[in-house]
């Protein structure tokens, strides 16, 4: 049900998709009350992008959406949630997360 919800946010409203404020209020609250959470290790864009990191799983991941341009959907979970993890703050991951789904 989640990903037909998204697809047909894409398909209806092609250009909100990608705007961290087009995220549900619930969500945006959430991520910025975590916003300036510690980050166990940051990375730089070209290192995510060329799947650089110590996380096996998540360079698989990367190198899978790279190689194919798709990745298996909890996958895609688990590889957004580093990128929270691995980034400044939430609006940074959602744009790298963008920006390396759409290129790839």
């Amino acid at each position: 049900m989640w990903r037909e919800k998204s697809v047909n946010l894409v398909a209806r409203a092609p250009g909100l998709y990608d705007r961290y404020d087009a995220l549900p209020r619930w969500a945006r609250e959430t991520l910025d009350a975590h916003a300036y959470d510690e980050r166990p290790r940051l990375y730089t864009f070209e290192q995510l992008e060329k799947a650089q990191t110590d996380d096996v799983y998540w360079n698989a991941a990367q190198r899978e959406l790279v190689a194919t341009g798709r990745m298996h959907g909890r996958m895609r979970m688990y590889w957004m949630k580093l990128l929270l993890m691995w980034t400044p703050d939430p609006q940074t991951a959602f744009q790298w997360g963008i920006a390396l789904n759409d290129r790839w």
